[in-house]
């Protein structure tokens, strides 16, 4: 781990800071979880009905 994505984690104890992680650094603490459907699927969603209200 790199001293600033350790940095990053010692600010998260202080109450109040905002600490900002690159797609990278997220990625490499297991923080992002891959959840988006199958392109089949998105192929057949495009074709659902969606009622007025």
């Amino acid at each position: 781990m790199n001293e600033i994505l350790e940095q990053k984690l010692i600010d998260l104890d202080i109450p109040g800071a905002v600490v900002e992680l690159t797609p990278e650094e997220a990625d490499m603490l297991g923080l992002i979880i891959e959840d988006a459907i199958s392109e089949e699927d998105a192929l057949k969603a495009m074709y659902d009905e969606v009622e007025d209200e």
